[in-house]
């Protein structure tokens, strides 16, 4: 009984590691992603990633990093934003009024707020 327990208990701390780093391998692949998005900007004259003219893929992953937002949620929202072919932040602030709904609310309201204070809507 003790050795069955004992065997277990392995398995269950090897699994244990296993899920950790495969969630660190997951979240080193999102800053890796992240860093290739962001990757040059601000420099020599290239687009920052909260400026009117970036990208709204580059504009949420700004974002994303900022408030720690989750990898799928940002993903969904990019998907019905390109369907909607809002494809710069300013696009974004444009039509805001039309295409908030495709946000979470936690994240429609920062969203806003960062556009606000960028002084692109009202």
């Amino acid at each position: 009984e003790r050795m069955t327990f004992d065997i277990l208990h392995y398995a269950l701390l090897t699994a244990e590691r296993a899920v950790k780093i495969m969630k660190q391998k997951q979240r080193n692949e999102e800053e890796d992603e992240m860093m290739r998005v962001l990757e040059g900007t601000n420099v020599s004259g290239q687009v920052a990633p909260d400026s009117a003219e970036a990208s709204v893929q580059m504009f949420l992953r700004f974002l994303q990093n900022e408030y720690q937002w989750g990898s799928n949620s940002v993903k969904a929202v990019l998907n019905e934003l390109s369907r909607a072919d809002v494809t710069s932040v300013s696009l974004l602030a444009m039509c805001w009024s039309d295409v908030q709904a495709h946000f979470p609310f936690g994240m429609r309201r920062m969203v806003e707020k960062e556009l606000k204070n960028r002084n692109m809507i009202p």
